[in-house]
């Protein structure tokens, strides 16, 4: 049957939203463990992860509590996959909790071009952490983060956040 044969990403985002909504305290730590495994595959290509990416930011808005302790327990290797984890839980009922852990990663100058990207979703009113981005950047001369944080502001300049050409300029002074 032809159905049976469409791998698509509309199916596979579909499937992966339904084993989100699976989860349960059953199988809470099955499914973490199962996450921190999936997370080891390393790649360049970050186009490799799109449905896996969307999973984690569904995971991250519908089960904040497992979220945070893949953030905050597991930092090292979930790394590569922040950025869906932040987008996420920043949807979530703990997006105070998140904004705790950004504010510490940038007061150590870490994860900085995560957090910029982070912020491609309704962001304008994240313009904030966007400049305190941008600031910490500068300090610790991370051109990368620098960067980055120049094209969302620019990207959300470009939606009609006026705030934002003030986060470029800021970027291009640094």
């Amino acid at each position: 049957r032809e159905e049976e044969w469409d791998y698509s990403n509309t199916k596979r985002l579909e499937v992966a939203k339904r084993y989100v909504e699976s989860i349960d305290e059953g199988n809470r730590a099955e499914w973490r463990d199962r996450i921190l495994e999936f997370s080891k595959t390393e790649s360049d290509d970050l186009a490799t992860f799109p449905v896996y990416y969307e999973f984690l930011a569904y995971l991250a808005e519908q089960k904040p509590d497992l979220a945070l302790e893949l953030v905050r327990d597991h930092e090292a290797r979930m790394r590569p996959f922040l950025i869906p984890l932040i987008s996420g839980l920043r949807a979530s009922e703990h997006g105070a909790d998140l904004e705790e852990i950004v504010k510490r990663w940038i007061a150590e100058g870490t994860h900085l071009v995560a957090i910029a990207k982070s912020l491609f979703k309704g962001s304008a009113q994240r313009l904030d952490t966007l400049s305190a981005v941008v600031a910490r950047a500068a300090e610790l001369d991370d051109r990368d983060a620098i960067s980055i944080a120049m094209g969302m502001a620019a990207s959300l300049h470009g939606e009609g956040a006026q705030r934002a050409k003030a986060v470029f300029m800021q970027g291009l002074r640094a």
